[in-house]
C-alpha cells in the first residue's frame, strides 16, 4: 500500500493535537497529556523539515503499517532498543490473541444451513475479516478484506468486526447494515484506508441475499455445475453516501456458497501465474453435496499446492456456506 503524503499526516496530528488541547483547558493538564502534547508538535515540526516519517538513525522510511498505527515513531524497526523491540513484540503477540478471539467458531449450524471457514494470515496479525452470525431472522455470513497488511489493518478489522456486530444486533437487512456500515467507517477511520466487504443473509427456506462492496465474487456449488455470483459496489469507506444493491439468489439442498479474500485468487506460485477464479471454479466443480468443512478444506489444499513452497503474500480466508440436504 502507498505510504499517505505529509498532508493526510498533518490533517491527522492536528486533530489529535485539538483533542489533546481540549482534555488540556478542561484542567487534566497531566503529566502524560504534556508529553503527548509535546510528542504531537515535534512530529509537525519533523513534517515542516521534511524529516517526518524517516528513522532519526538511519534515516530510511518507518514501516508504513507501523507509522499508520502510530505517527508519532521515530525510528523503523531495526533501530529500535532492545527494550522498544520486546515491547513491541510483546504488543503483537497480544494482538494476534485478542484478533483471534473475535473469530467465530470454525463450524456452525442454523436452521438448515452449515457453515465452516479457514483462516490465515500472512503475518502474526491480519487485515481479512471473516463472520459468522445468527441473527433473528437468518443466518448472516460477513467475509472483508482491510486496505494494507499488517498491525495498521488488523486494528481497523476489528473496528469493522465491532461495527458490523453492533449493526446485526439491531437487526438490519444487508443493504441497510452495508450502508451504515460505510457510513461509519468513513466517519471513523483513516481517509487513506478502506475496506471490500460482502454480506450475506440466509433464510430458513434457501434463499440468500448478498450485497457486494467491492469484495471479490462469491462461488456458487450447484448440482449443475458452478459459477461467480454478486455483482460488486464500491468498497467502503471511500464515499460516505455510496449506495448499494443486493442480489437475491435461492439455493437447493446440497448447494454451497463460497466466500473468500483475493489471498487466494491473487496469490502466486513460483512463477508469475496467479492461483486466479478460473482455478477456483475448476477446484469448487464436483464438490457439490460435500460439507462445507470438506469443502473449504478442498480449495485450502488446492491453494496449498499451487504456492508450491512460495510464501504467503496476503492473509487467507476461505468460507463455505451449505444448505443441507
Amino acid at each position: 500500500m502507498k505510504q499517505p503524503d505529509a498532508t493526510f499526516f498533518r490533517s491527522e496530528l492536528e486533530e489529535r493535537r485539538s483533542q489533546l488541547m481540549t482534555v488540556h483547558t478542561l484542567g487534566n493538564a497531566g503529566g502524560e497529556i504534556g508529553h503527548l502534547l509535546r510528542e504531537v508538535d515535534m512530529a509537525l515540526e519533523r513534517i515542516e523539515r521534511g524529516t517526518f516519517g524517516l528513522c532519526e538513525e538511519c534515516h530510511d522510511p518507518i514501516e508504513t503499517d507501523r507509522l499508520l498505527a502510530n505517527p508519532l515513531l521515530r525510528m523503523c524497526l531495526d533501530h529500535l532498543t532492545h527494550v522498544e523491540r520486546r515491547a513491541l513484540e510483546d504488543d503483537i503477540k497480544l494482538a494476534s490473541r485478542i484478533q483471534g478471539s473475535l473469530l467465530p467458531p470454525r463450524q456452525a449450524r442454523w436452521g438448515p444451513w452449515e457453515a465452516a471457514y479457514h483462516y490465515q494470515p500472512a503475518g502474526l496479525t491480519g487485515g481479512d475479516y471473516c463472520d459468522l452470525q445468527e441473527c433473528e431472522n437468518g443466518f448472516f455470513v460477513m467475509m472483508g478484506d482491510i486496505s494494507g497488511k499488517g498491525i495498521a489493518a488488523s486494528l481497523l478489522m476489528s473496528n469493522l468486526h465491532a461495527i458490523c456486530r453492533s449493526l446485526l444486533s439491531v437487526g438490519m437487512s444487508p443493504i441497510a447494515l452495508m450502508q451504515a456500515a460505510n457510513r461509519l467507517f468513513c466517519q471513523h477511520t483513516m481517509s487513506s484506508h478502506y475496506a471490500t466487504l460482502l454480506c450475506a443473509a440466509a433464510g430458513p427456506s434457501g434463499e440468500v441475499t448478498m450485497v457486494n462492496a467491492g469484495h471479490c465474487p462469491a462461488v456458487l456449488v450447484g448440482q449443475s455445475g458452478v459459477q461467480p455470483v454478486g455483482a460488486a459496489g464500491l468498497p467502503i469507506g471511500l464515499f460516505c453516501e455510496a449506495k448499494y444493491e443486493a442480489q437475491s439468489l435461492r439455493l437447493r439442498p446440497g448447494d454451497s456458497l463460497v466466500f473468500y479474500t483475493d489471498g487466494l485468487t491473487e496469490a502466486p506460485g513460483t512463477g508469475s501465474e496467479e492461483y486466479g477464479l478460473e482455478r477456483l471454479l475448476e477446484v469448487a466443480d464436483g464438490t457439490w453435496s460435500k460439507p462445507p468443512a470438506q469443502l473449504v478444506q478442498h480449495v485450502v489444499s488446492s491453494w496449498t499446492g499451487f504456492r508450491n513452497g512460495a510464501p504467503q503474500a496476503d492473509d487467507l480466508a476461505v468460507l463455505a456456506l451449505t444448505l443441507r440436504s
